[in-house]
């Protein structure tokens, strides 16, 4: 391998000198393909970017199925060195995803995304959807909103903390606001969400923003209110002196 890098051959020849095609994808019962991943990492550091994320992931495309990628992807992340690598290869697949228009919902499915230890939050597979779903909503936008991404998650876990903290992950303002529009329109009241975001993850001044974010919300919809049937009252008496 020395001997090779020190010639600078290519990751796609070395590729072909370690056959690792024929010993299959599975980092543990091949170590030429982790071998091979560490040429990779080495020629990249000595050579720069002429062997790109896009060239590895087809390389790599070419030999596996979406499954075994994800598996793939999931076993580089075990080796801290190779973190690049492997989100080389999941940006090359959540972009073949993103250009097919595959929604968010159904990444979610293909992700194998679920409750661990009762929580949605911080699992690796609802990392990866939060990755995705990133990636879609810059091309697909209008196609899942953020009132749509509070709705799905919803179907998806019961816990007020848990939801909370999935948002918080997405680093999205506008979120948290469409989640805080969810719960207003379900009553919850300012001393609720403060008991919600004391159990969160969130750090103590976090916690106190997204606590003055709610409030402020709900006077914004306390003040229309008032508005409202200030314009309806005058309205109603006039009407009622009519009859």
């Amino acid at each position: 391998m020395k001997k090779w890098l020190s010639e600078n051959q290519s990751p796609l020849l070395v590729f072909e000198k370690l056959q690792v095609k024929k010993a299959g994808f599975d980092l543990e019962k091949n170590p030429k393909l982790l071998n091979w991943f560490n040429y990779v990492q080495q020629f990249r550091t000595k050579s720069g970017e002429d062997f790109p994320d896009e060239k590895m992931y087809e390389l790599v495309a070419k030999s596996t199925s979406e499954a075994e990628r994800l598996a793939l992807i999931r076993s580089l992340k075990k080796f801290p060195e190779l973190e690049d690598l492997s989100n080389g290869i999941q940006k090359g697949m959540f972009t073949k995803w993103v250009e097919s228009n595959a929604h968010p919902p159904v990444v979610f499915d293909k992700l194998g995304a679920q409750m661990v230890n009762g929580k949605l939050a911080g699992t690796p597979a609802v990392k990866e959807w939060m990755s995705y779903t990133k990636m879609y909503r810059a091309t697909w936008e209008t196609q899942f909103r953020d009132e749509d991404i509070v709705t799905f998650l919803l179907t998806k876990t019961t816990s007020d903390t848990d939801i909370i903290n999935v948002v918080l992950g997405f680093k999205n303002e506008q979120l948290e606001k469409a989640l805080f529009a969810k719960w207003i329109s379900r009553h919850y009241t300012p001393e609720r969400v403060k008991n919600i975001v004391s159990s969160s993850t969130a750090p103590p001044g976090e916690q106190d923003r997204l606590i003055q974010h709610f409030q402020a919300m709900v006077n914004t919809v306390d003040h229309l209110t008032r508005r409202q049937w200030a314009e309806v009252i005058p309205r109603l008496k006039h009407s009622n002196s009519q009859t």
